[in-house]
Formats: C-alpha cells, structure tokens, sequence
C-alpha cells in the first residue's frame, strides 16, 4: 500500500425521534471489522453513530472540523428512513472534506441510487453486501487510482455525467460464509448506549426478565431471507449463516466484556430449519452453563415452528417469539406473497402458547388489497387466537425495493419520490392510501377493536369498580397523548 487511508463511517437518524432501544450500527461494525482484518494498519477506522448520538446540524460541522483523522474515504449507510438525514449530513461531509470519497451503504443504498446521485454528492452506492466491495474500493483509493478505478469494481452504481443516468457494475457474489467476516467492531461504538436492561418492557414478561440487573444486547446470526414478501424492501438471494460455534463465541464475548445476558436474535428468519435450530440450541444449553441468568427471544416464520421446536427454544432460555403473522385474511397473505395460510398462522400462536413461551404477532395493514372485510378478518382472528399479551398492528408504507413501492409509482401514487422518500423517517408518517379502505376508516376500526380489547384485559384481572377506574384512566391517558401528537405535528406544519 503506497499510504494508510482514514475511513469514517457515519449512520445517520433512522428515524427523526430517538426510540427506546436502538439497535448498533452492526452492518458497519462487521464492515470495520472485515477491513481491519484484512487492512491492518493501513487503514484506520472510525464510526459515528449520530442515530443514537444526536446532535444538530452546526454540532455536526464543529465536529467534522475538529475531527483530527482527516478522512480520505466517507461511508454514510442505512435503512431506507434515513434518506432525509443522508443529504443533509453528506452535503456537510462534502462542504468540509470536498476531496474525500463519498460512499452509500446499505439497504438505501441498494434501492434508492437514483435518488441518492440526484439529491446529494455522493460518489459511488454499494449495492447489496458491502464488505468486500468496501474493501476493495479501499484498497483502490490507498493505491491512488482515483474514481475512475471505481468501473472495474464489483458491486457499484456510479453516475454517468454524459448520460445522465445510473450505471450499474456487474453484482458481487454475497458470501455463504459469515464467519470471515470475524465479530462486529464493537470496539468503535460507545457499547454503553446499546446495552440496555429490560425493566422497562412489557410487563407479560416475566418478572425474571425484566430484573433492572439484566443487561440486553441485540445479535445476528444469519443474514439474508427466502422470501419475496411484497412490503419488503429486503430482496436477498439466500440465508446466509453464522456457525454455530461462532455465534456461541459472539455471545460469550458480549458477556465477557459488557456484561450482556439477555440476547435480542434480530436475524430476518432465525428459524430457518429445524437442523438449524437444534444446533443453536445445543450451543445455548452450554451457555446457560457459564453465562447466570442467559435467556433470548428471535423472530420466527409461522410454517416453520412446531412444538418441539418451540419446547427446545424455550428449555435452551428463549422467553419470547415473534411472529410475522400480517394478516388474518386469506385474500390478504396471498396478495402479499407471504405464503403462509391463516390456520399455520392460528397452529404458530397456539404452539408458543402450549411451549410456555411469551408470543408477539405482528401485523401490517392497508396493503394493496385491503377492504373493510378483509380488515374485518384480521381484527376476528386476532380475537380468536384469544393472546392477551401484546400485539403489533403496523400500517403498511412503500419502502423503494418493494412490490407495493413500485405499484405506488405506477398507480400515480407518489408523485415526488424525494419529498416521499424524506417523508419516511417520520415514523408516525403514513402518506399513501395503498388499500381500498381509507386510513381513516381503516383507523377507525382498528381504535374499537383496542379499545374493547383493553376493556377486556383490564376486566378480566380486577373488579368492577377498579377496572371501570383503570380503563378511564387508560382512555385518559391514550387520549392526551393523541392530543399531544396532533399538536406537535401542527407546529411542526406552522
């Protein structure tokens, strides 16, 4: 290598308010790792979390200032939501290091190039996985062949200013074998912001779960999923896997060095295979040996799970699943290509149930398709499946990357892609009426359906007289918060 090459790694807001957990930056962190690894010395690392560290725009050019590892290579990457927060911050990055290379990541990346080269002034968009292909865009700019060595790069979209247009170089291989990409790069995150205990989580949980002493951290596992749901903006080729016996490592060091005993799995499809499960859960059983108090939950697909499979979760210290169940409509999971039937999904909640296990179905509703009937079976099977612990119901939006985005663009639905694209890291943001139900109406319904299940759960643990108190305190309650919300979202308007 002719130099070292500083690199600074910047994760934009995902979302304009802060939630009450957050997830690392890990895609970044298993970059940095990667590079490191095979770099050493010659390139120097550096991430910026301004997701979990919030700071305002001045703040961020005092600190670009004051930064004393002036970089040569800036990558700004992540979930579609944070396009917003992108242009602003590599407008800034721009303005202060003009000759650094500017690099997209991420999934915003991979499905909104086009916008990205139109609205900011980045150089090159990394599609799909990144690791190798930031590797060797490093390797390139350390050896000093400038941004045309950019078009023999795998894996790139680069704008042509002759044609006006996004090229596209040929698709990188994604890698079957995770472990080369060694743990996450934990040391350049302020891990003291991420490890996080569960007092403050749903109370179903039990009480051993939510002990103020437990320390909870999420984890991957695997990476990738085998289906092409059409609200999805995750379009992967294939599951990609962890071993066994590295994630048992991963797990150990987070214990060992932040004392970490509750493990959130965050993988798109944890229980991929029964073969799969089997040998994590031989690895957790040994864990449970050497780690006080180890439990886990995950996400699981519903045609997947089994009792058994769910007994041997819950014996190896998984306390909850969840479920992307979406819908109770027949009509529904089959526009949605979610392949899964509405009695799997009934057998899926049943089984956690029958396995001890706390279940979270999730929901997503308003897609294209949606009618006040097909709402309807929702709202009666969720009833059915008698769950009195916590349930999701999301509204569906058009994320670039997906079926339904691409089905909003041709119905005329968004006529400005970047006003709507911006629009998304407002999380309470719902602009497109994708079903032939109005969100009005769709709201409507599904207010009465909460507010009768709440009245049920309240009535179902206490008398009348304290359950008539508690449930006008929960509408008080919900309803000033409603209030609030409309308020802050007209000052923002004015």
């Amino acid at each position: 290598m002719s130099k070292s090459c500083n690199v600074l790694l910047i994760y934009p807001p995902h979302r304009d308010k802060v939630s009450a957990s957050e997830v690392p930056p890990l895609g970044m962190a298993y970059l940095a790792s990667f590079v490191r690894k095979q770099m050493g010395d010659a390139c120097i690392l550096s991430i910026w979390d301004l997701n979990i560290n919030r700071i305002s725009q001045q703040q961020f050019k005092e600190r670009l200032r004051s930064f004393d590892k002036k970089p040569d290579i800036i990558g700004i990457g992540g979930i579609v939501t944070v396009f917003r927060h992108f242009l602003w911050i590599s407008k800034i990055c721009k303005e202060i290091f003009p000759d650094a290379l500017l690099i997209a990541g991420g999934s915003l990346a991979s499905t909104a190039s086009h916008l990205l080269f139109k609205h900011s002034p980045v150089d090159v968009c990394v599609k799909g996985e990144g690791e190798f292909t930031f590797l060797e865009i490093i390797q390139k700019a350390a050896q000093g062949s400038g941004r045309e060595g950019l078009r023999n790069v795998n894996g790139v979209f680069l704008w042509d200013v002759d044609r006006q247009e996004v090229i596209a170089t040929p698709a990188r291989k994604a890698s079957f074998d995770l472990d080369i990409f060694g743990m996450p790069a934990y040391d350049l995150l302020d891990m003291g912001k991420y490890v996080t205990d569960f007092s403050g989580y749903s109370r179903d949980l039990p009480a051993e779960i939510r002990a103020a002493e437990n320390q909870h951290m999420p984890i991957m596992t695997s990476r990738g999923c085998t289906d092409r749901c059409t609200f999805c903006y995750r379009q992967f080729a294939a599951i990609r896997m962890n071993s066994a016996s590295f994630v048992k490592k991963h797990i150990l060091y987070l214990h060992e060095h932040f004392g970490v005993n509750v493990f959130s799995f965050i993988d798109e499809l944890f229980n991929i295979s029964e073969k799969r499960i089997n040998e994590l859960c031989d690895c957790f059983m040994e864990l449970k040996n050497k780690i006080p108090n180890f439990y886990f939950r995950a996400e699981g697909r519903a045609d997947i799970i089994n009792i058994a499979m769910l007994k041997r979760l819950k014996e190896a210290g998984c306390f909850q699943i969840i479920y992307g169940l979406e819908s109770g409509s027949p009509k529904m999971l089959q526009l949605m290509k979610k392949r899964l039937t509405v009695e799997q999904n009934r057998l899926a909640v049943l089984a956690a149930k029958d396995a001890g296990l706390h279940c979270v179905p999730q929901f997503l509703i308003g897609l294209p398709g949606e009618t006040r009937e097909t709402l309807a079976e929702t709202i009666k099977f969720i009833e059915s499946i008698d769950l009195w612990s916590y349930v999701c119901i999301h509204k569906a939006n058009a994320y670039p990357g997906s079926d339904i985005y691409r089905y909003a663009l041709e119905h005329g639905l968004i006529r400005d892609e970047c006003a709507y694209v911006s629009s998304l890291a407002d999380s309470a943001s719902y602009p497109l009426q994708l079903g032939k139900i109005s969100q009005k109406e769709m709201m409507a319904m599904v207010r009465k359906y909460l507010i009768k299940r709440q009245a049920r759960l309240i009535f179902r643990s206490h008398n009348v007289m304290t359950g008539i108190i508690l449930f006008i305190a929960w509408l008080f309650i919900n309803i000033s918060r409603k209030l609030k919300t409309a308020k802050a979202k007209r000052s923002v308007r004015a």
